[in-house]
């Protein structure tokens, strides 16, 4: 069976930390996280995954590694539960509309 690429967009926190210890040995996953409200060290995520540390809603970043990593599914689990209404716009809805906007699916 092919192995299938996953990104895990907010990969550090609460679910992404049970998505990464369930150890799926069929699933490359690559993590993007700023570690601004994260569970997970860098050195926990990094045991399961590869890393990019920078929040999504920064466009160059997005673009790039949508570009190279070509995942297969993306996973959102980014938020920020915060009364700053401009964390809380970035992560949960411009982090969202960056992701689709430079998601290329590999279908053929």
């Amino acid at each position: 069976m092919e192995e299938k690429k996953v990104l895990l967009v907010g990969g550090a926190g609460t679910l992404g930390s049970d998505i990464l210890a369930s150890n799926m040995k069929e699933v490359n996953f690559h993590v993007v996280d700023d570690f601004s409200d994260s569970v997970l060290s860098r050195e926990l995520v990094i045991k399961n995954a590869t890393l990019s540390e920078f929040n999504i809603a920064e466009i160059e970043p997005t673009k790039l590694l949508m570009e190279s990593f070509k995942p297969d599914a993306v996973i959102y689990l980014a938020t920020n539960l915060t009364n700053d209404s401009r964390k809380a716009f970035d992560a949960n809805v411009l982090g969202l509309s960056n992701w689709q906007r430079y998601h290329v699916p590999r279908r053929q």
